[in-house]
């Protein structure tokens, strides 16, 4: 029989018995020197399986790349791994993924419970959509979306200027708030201005300043007259009250003033007290919510006078408030107490 050739090195195998030498001992030289040079490459030999693999030590790929792999997967260490010869590595501690860097000798680790560990002072929910944070310029940036300016929410801010060492401005909210609520700042005023706020957190220029708080530019104020009294007299010693002489107003807090007006008449507007030498004639002005809060006796002889005798600066809160007018006489002798052609008022301040 002849000789044939091996299907993986193309090795000359003589044919036993049927090839004789010199041939067959110059296929059997050819055969040694393609042996002695093998390296289990495409047609220098079958190629290494991993079962004909034993690693015991580290394996160089002498600065190459590992390629067309599908995964890698680390065997668990208990530890990081501190050897010099681990820098520049990447591994497994326990759950977690590592890398030691090559310059500093840190061990970071790269994962978390299952995320990405961004560390100590982190920024959770990024990324999102296109929400970023972002530094340029000396300029923090917060977007919610492309171009779009995201909302913070935190708790007192300090101000400072861009300079080292900078004194801090410190703006908080109030230390007690029933709800949340916002406060809108305003448009430039055309001029400088006073600023408020309404009830709903929007600022606005109030009044220039050049006008100052004047009353013009204020609110305007409670201002209640009563019905006329053209004439009522009595003679009861209980307290009386005059009919018509009775005034609501609804005030914001500030001083009320109290006081009769005349309002002409042919006779004049007065009040008057007609007084024996044992008694006295009374005047009061009654507050709804606590009662008499003013008022003046008129002895003998008694006599006419102007409705701006009955005046009073009442301080009340907030709130709304009935006015009134009363008269009494003493029960000791004969008196009587009059009005005539007055109204009552009251003002808020």
């Amino acid at each position: 029989m002849s000789s044939t050739i091996s299907p993986n090195m193309n090795l000359v195998i003589p044919g036993v018995g049927t090839e004789l030498g010199p041939t067959w001992a110059q296929d059997l030289n050819a055969d040694l020197s393609i042996l002695d040079s093998h390296n289990h490459s495409v047609g220098q030999g079958v190629q290494i399986q991993p079962n004909g693999l034993n690693i015991n030590t580290d394996l160089p790929f002498n600065s190459n790349n590992a390629t067309l792999l599908r995964s890698t997967i680390f065997s668990p260490q208990s530890a990081v791994l501190t050897q010099p010869t681990d820098i520049g590595s990447v591994y497994v501690v326990n759950n977690e993924l590592y890398y030691n860097d090559v310059t500093g000798g840190h061990h970071v680790q790269i994962t978390n419970n299952g995320s990405v560990n961004a560390g100590a002072g982190s920024i959770t929910g990024l990324p999102s959509g296109t929400a970023s944070a972002s530094f340029s310029g000396g300029t923090f940036t917060w977007q919610s979306a492309t171009a779009t300016a995201a909302n913070m929410d935190a708790g007192s801010y300090i101000f400072r200027n861009a300079t080292a060492n900078s004194k801090g401005l410190t703006l908080a909210p109030p230390s007690a708030m029933a709800a949340d609520y916002s406060l809108t700042l305003p448009a430039l005023p055309s001029s400088q201005s006073f600023m408020t706020v309404d009830t709903s957190g929007n600022m606005s220029g109030y009044a220039s300043i050049n006008q100052g708080i004047v009353r013009t530019n204020l609110a305007p104020v409670g201002q209640q007259i009563s019905a006329t009294q053209i004439s009522f007299t009595s003679t009861a010693f209980a307290d009386t009250a005059v009919p018509n002489l009775t005034v609501t107003i609804t005030t914001s807090g500030r001083p009320v003033m109290i006081f009769c007006q005349g309002i002409g008449g042919g006779g004049g507007a007065f009040q008057s007290a007609n007084v024996t030498s044992n008694g006295n004639a009374t005047f009061k002005i009654k507050r709804s919510d606590i009662g008499f809060i003013s008022g003046y006796n008129i002895p003998s002889p008694g006599g006419d006078f102007p409705p701006s005798s009955v005046m009073y600066l009442d301080t009340p809160s907030a709130g709304t408030y009935t006015y009134s007018i009363w008269i009494s006489v003493s029960p000791d002798g004969d008196a009587t107490a009059s009005v005539f052609n007055m109204a009552l008022v009251a003002y808020e301040l």
